[in-house]
């Protein structure tokens, strides 16, 4: 069910893989939604240096958050939430996401579903 890209890889590059693991040390392995929030948050590590858990989800704190950096945390606390501030179009529009990271929020949607079994069967 994982897609393959390029070689199947399950993490946007090595700081997005670094970030999302450091980050898992404090989530449990059984919070699918958390996992697959931090997930896509960590795919730009210089959003997730500035993000901040709260019992409404994440908010980051940066005053220089862009439209697309925006989308991406908007995205991250629906799946979280289980909200629907997002729309599916907003998330496909290429100035928001790249292709590359389109890839990788499907991944965190599979993740979401069917837990960490996603990043160990990919492996």
């Amino acid at each position: 069910m994982l897609a393959k890209y390029k070689g199947n890889k399950l993490f946007y590059n090595k700081a997005h893989k670094a970030a999302f693991e450091t980050a898992m040390s404090e989530i449990n392995d059984d919070d699918y939604d958390h996992i697959a929030c931090v997930y896509v948050l960590t795919i730009r590590p210089d959003i997730w240096e500035h993000c901040v858990h709260t019992s409404q989800g994440y908010l980051c704190m940066s005053t220089e958050i862009e439209q697309k950096d925006r989308v991406l945390v908007s995205f991250a606390n629906d799946i979280y939430c289980s909200t629907t501030r997002l729309s599916l179009k907003e998330i496909s529009f290429r100035r928001n996401i790249s292709d590359k990271e389109f890839y990788y929020i499907c991944n965190a949607i599979l993740i979401r579903r069917f837990g960490l079994a996603v990043i160990k069967k990919g492996v």
